[in-house]
């Protein structure tokens, strides 16, 4: 015990470590020849603002059928180059039918001047040949004689500093051919690396097509330089010593690090159209100050909720679960720190519901410890085997949602691509402090006699429900549920859709004098309209202010009217009223659909490796019931698809899946112990024997969802209601869905499912 103590404490020990050092630093360190303090929260734009770029896009000579896809491609890339990782949150827009509109939370000068940076750079790639006897005709061009037709004199930048010094650039001319061999159209990959003496630079992997290309053209040149041309200067011009067919290549030079990181993020993302940034504001919350204090103070109090639960419930042992949430919610934020990722409203509701979730992991524990107590052991190895027993069922329960977010990660756009970062995240801090910090606490308490027993409420006992006898029942209710929903939501049409997929109006009014955001809300609230989102501008050249009304479409003129006869003292004065695209696009939708299909294939193979194919048909089949009828529910109860909606529905999946694969693991456990006895009494006798522990974790879930629904506000209360209805759910499918599809399956295809008793 001693030795599993020692090597527990040192691993938590350097974790805490890690986490102090990025939320309190204890020095500045220099990155890139500035001063950087690393430990500093970003907030999103909802709750502190950022930065908006007006960007025109040069559509001249182009068809009016093209403009169209220009302008989403622009987009596209636009999107990619500033949020990379899916960290950031940006909003995105078009505006009109040349310019996109572009807010990025924080507003540093160091952060407006890099952004503005990605989103200008053209970053146009190319791989030019240089004429073989390079020095022998830049001589003969020096003293007066025209280049070779088909070639050009381009310059590049030599550093000529000795070793110790700083560093110092010459120009260095090339003849290289005007027609480029490669552009960088090719690109697939590009990411920073570091160069053969330890410099910063950018890797490069071709698609196939460029891979052949590359390949034949290195071939043929054999012993001669290639140039690597980026916007019209030499990065690099190394010797071809052979054919390179693997489509690989490196830019290296005078670069930093971040200009390293920026360079592959925007040859990457290539902008087949020109843009320019028009103009520059510092924009406010999009929150209200009133909105944003219920929402917090709703949050504090979820999370206050789910501690005191813990602590009257199992007493010691809850109060060493609370001990590792409170170091789950450092770590996280830790996490995001590092990641450089913005925390917004619905992220702070995330990182309840993910401390919500992860008590999940310490019922799951302690509700073994008292099985394993009232088999007659003693409390030491009672806290071991429950430890041992529960193990694989948290590995488990953590690797089928692992599965989904991996598959967010590398599929998914956006929000979505940003939601499974955080997600995995929020998993992984909670598979640490359960099966670490909570058995050191344990070890460290039972090897100084400290703690000897622990008292834990009993409030659901031994139960014998016939639980599988009522499962034609619910499964019609389940059905007639989710027909009802989408026949409901058909009928309501475009009004299921927020402003966030189908865009709307953008007001844009010059302010003389300020008006509370609560205030403008209430009037907007009056005249009539019911999505709209009041934000705050300063134009960064003359400070001008200004108020921007997102709308939904054909209400910006409602609003200008109603704030005008308001206010009188606040000199509204029209500047634009535009139309705007969604700040969710379809495809950021459609890789949701597409990576929620993904996971359950993963989800359909993972359960299938560890269990057997049947649980795996029952564990697909109730995640996409829970989000179809999720879905259903929340449609016929009015509301509309938002971004904060698609992160409920995202989460709801984690959720279900982790109570059914614990049931799942418990008719396993049983097919052992009771070889004898008949499958459907089986599958009743496990899923009361996990009743309690499902109603303790989906209670504790429900009560910070309440808590969020009850006290918050705006945003935070529709994602509360969507996770609400979810957590309801995926409780009632685990017990009424998931089991009688394996007993039906099982029997269908006559699959014998004791045969886990002997694999």
């Amino acid at each position: 015990m001693v030795k599993s103590i020692f090597w527990r404490s040192m691993v938590t020990l350097a974790v805490l470590g890690l986490t102090f050092y990025y939320l309190y630093p204890p020095f500045d360190i220099k990155k890139d020849g500035r001063v950087v303090t690393p430990g500093k929260l970003k907030l999103g734009l909802d709750l502190r603002g950022g930065t908006s770029f007006l960007v025109e896009v040069d559509l001249s000579g182009k068809e009016t059928s093209q403009k169209s896809s220009a302008l989403d491609q622009a987009l596209k890339i636009l999107h990619n180059r500033i949020d990379p990782s899916g960290v950031r949150e940006p909003i995105i827009q078009k505006m009109g039918e040349t310019r996109i509109n572009i807010q990025i939370p924080g507003a540093t000068e160091e952060q407006v001047a890099a952004d503005k940076a990605k989103i200008e750079k053209v970053a146009k790639l190319e791989f030019r040949m240089v004429h073989p006897r390079n020095a022998e005709m830049l001589e003969m061009i020096s003293q007066g004689e025209p280049a070779p037709i088909g070639y050009e004199v381009i310059y590049g930048r030599e550093n000529i500093a000795k070793k110790g010094e700083p560093a110092s650039f010459v120009k260095r001319p090339y003849l290289v051919k005007i027609r480029p061999e490669l552009g960088g159209s090719y690109v697939k990959r590009a990411m920073r690396s570091f160069d053969q003496v330890g410099g910063a630079a950018v890797s490069i992997t071709l698609n196939d097509e460029g891979a052949e290309i590359f390949g034949k053209v290195t071939e043929k040149h054999v012993n001669e330089l290639m140039a690597i041309v980026l916007d019209g200067e030499v990065k690099s011009a190394p010797v071809i010593r052979g054919a390179i067919y693997g489509g690989r290549c490196e830019i290296s030079g005078s670069m930093s690090p971040t200009e390293a990181e920026e360079l592959a993020s925007v040859l990457e993302n290539p902008l087949e159209t020109p843009v320019r940034i028009v103009e520059v504001r510092s924009v406010g919350p999009s929150l209200a100050e009133d909105s944003i204090k219920r929402s917090i103070n709703a949050s504090v109090g979820a999370t206050l909720a789910i501690v005191v639960f813990m602590l009257l419930y199992y007493s010691v042992a809850g109060l060493i679960a609370d001990i590792a949430l409170v170091m789950n919610l450092f770590i996280l934020l830790a996490l995001m720190v590092c990641f450089n990722a913005s925390l917004t409203l619905p992220g702070v509701a995330g990182i309840v519901l993910v401390l919500g979730m992860a008590v999940d992991a310490n019922v799951l524990i302690y509700e073994r410890i008292r099985e394993e107590i009232a088999q007659g052991k003693s409390f030491r190895n009672a806290v071991v085997a429950g430890y041992s027993r529960a193990f694989l069922t948290i590995i488990d329960s953590h690797v089928t949602t692992l599965l989904t977010a991996a598959i967010l990660i590398l599929f998914g756009t956006g929000a979505v691509k940003g939601f499974g970062v955080t997600l995995t995240m929020g998993l992984v801090v909670s598979l640490f402090t359960a099966l670490f910090v909570t058995r050191i606490i344990f070890d460290f308490l039972i090897y100084k006699g400290w703690l000897q027993n622990v008292k834990m409420l009993h409030v659901i006992g031994e139960t014998k429900i016939d639980f599988l006898a009522a499962r034609n029942f619910m499964m019609v209710i389940s059905a007639v549920l989710i027909a009802a929903g989408f026949y409901w939501g058909a009928q309501r049409g475009p009004d299921i859709w927020g402003i966030d997929f189908r865009g709307g109006d953008t007001l844009v009014m010059k302010v003389r004098e300020r008006v509370s955001l609560d205030a403008v809300s209430d009037v907007l609230k009056t005249a009539g309209l019911k999505e709209f989102t009041p934000q705050y501008q300063t134009a960064s050249l003359d400070s001008q202010e200004f108020l921007q009304v997102n709308t939904d479409f054909n209400q910006g003129g409602i609003a200008q009217a109603a704030l005008q006869k308001a206010f009188p003292k606040a000199g509204f004065e029209l500047f634009q009223l535009d139309k705007v695209g969604p700040a969710v696009g379809q495809e950021i939708l459609w890789t949701a659909l597409l990576s929620t299909i993904l996971g359950l294939v993963g989800i359909l193979l993972y359960v299938s490796l560890r269990f057997e194919f049947p649980f795996a048909v029952g564990a697909v089949v109730g995640v996409a019931h829970d989000v179809a009828i999720t879905l259903a529910i929340y449609m016929m109860c009015g509301g509309q698809f938002s971004a904060p909606i698609v992160a409920a529905v995202l989460t709801i999946i984690g959720f279900s899946i982790n109570d059914t694969i614990v049931i799942f693991d418990r008719i396993r456990e049983n097919l052992r112990l009771h070889p004898g006895l008949e499958l459907e009494k089986l599958m009743n006798l496990s899923v009361n024997q996990t009743l309690g522990r499902t109603i303790l974790t989906s209670g504790t879930a429900f009560l910070a969802t309440a808590s969020l629904y009850v006290f918050g506000a705006g945003v935070l209360k529709d994602f509360a209601f969507c996770f609400g209805i979810g957590v309801v759910v995926g409780t009632f499918s685990s017990v009424y869905i998931c089991a009688p599809i394996v007993l039906w399956w099982s029997k269908w295809r006559r699959h014998d499912l004791r045969s886990l008793v002997r694999g």
